[in-house]
């Protein structure tokens, strides 16, 4: 016999859900996007509500410092591909079941993740900090209240072990970039979409690259080979010594003059993206 309040039988159908709006991010492509919005603070998006009456629904919002967002994992390659375990990079290779990690591939391909909030525009939120790719549907916003989204004092908090050793302050990488790559950026300012000066798309570049943004793949298996990635509208080149822990950064070429053009990829979604004032250098 279920127990009261317990819900018991088969589960009920799901729910349609409608995105509320469509990010627009820095971060064009999956490879090189950082794995949580704390590791990249300078990294820039916006988010335009496209929901009926999104002024009355985003009133007030401008006075939280956070939000959280719903999204879903929409560059998943195969739906319904979930398996029960999964292997987090932080693992090295080791199974967890997949209600313990964040992996894209589960059985409803949403997710959750914490952006700063710099400022709203009419129906749009101006974001940083964060870890999610352009085009990303997002389904909902909600604030981030630090009495309720965080235990309460004296309310203890665990982990497994393979993930306190994983919070363990770990030595970031020395990103090197060379004369040639920082003169190929700066002619290439003018281009920039997401950031308003070079200096800013190069800290992010920093940002991203000290993190080791590798799968566990490319790192045991692609060792020394070249490692791309795409930033605004940059295609970036650069090699990991995994020696001396340094990255270097030695080719920077427009996106629109390589042949990663041709792919599918929406550039012109990030031109809602605020260009305006310093960059933010806070942490989510």
């Amino acid at each position: 016999t279920a127990a009261v309040g317990s819900g018991g039988g088969a589960p009920r159908a799901g729910m349609a859900m409608t995105p509320i709006g469509q990010l627009a991010s820095c971060f064009v492509r999956l490879n090189g996007t950082p794995r949580n919005g704390g590791i990249c603070p300078h990294a820039r998006a916006s988010l335009t509500l496209c929901c009926p009456d999104p002024l009355a629904s985003l009133d007030g919002i401008a006075d939280f410092s956070h939000v959280w967002l719903v999204f879903g994992f929409h560059q998943n390659k195969k739906v319904g591909a979930a398996k029960p375990k999964v292997a987090p990079p932080k693992l090295g290779g080791g199974r967890v079941g997949v209600f313990s990690s964040r992996a894209p591939y589960r059985p409803n391909s949403i997710g959750l993740s914490l952006a700063r909030l710099d400022r709203v525009e009419g129906a749009t939120l101006h974001l940083s900090g964060l870890d999610l790719v352009d085009g990303t549907p997002v389904y909902d916003i909600k604030p981030y209240i630090p009495a309720y989204d965080s235990p309460r004092d004296g309310d203890p908090t665990r982990l497994p072990g393979w993930l306190e050793a994983a919070q363990a302050p770990v030595q970031q990488l020395r990103v090197i970039i060379t004369p040639e790559a920082r003169h190929q950026i700066d002619t290439l300012e003018a281009h920039l979409v997401a950031f308003s000066t070079a200096d800013e798309a190069v800290l992010c570049l920093i940002e991203m690259l000290a993190s080791d943004p590798r799968s566990v793949y490319r790192k045991t298996k692609c060792e020394g080979s070249e490692y791309p990635l795409i930033l605004d509208s940059l295609h970036i080149i650069s090699a990991f010594d995994d020696t001396d822990r340094t990255v270097t950064v030695h080719t920077i070429e427009l996106l629109a003059d390589t042949d990663y053009a041709q792919a599918p990829v929406n550039v012109n979604n990030l031109g809602s993206i605020d260009r305006g004032g310093e960059p933010v250098s806070g942490k989510s």
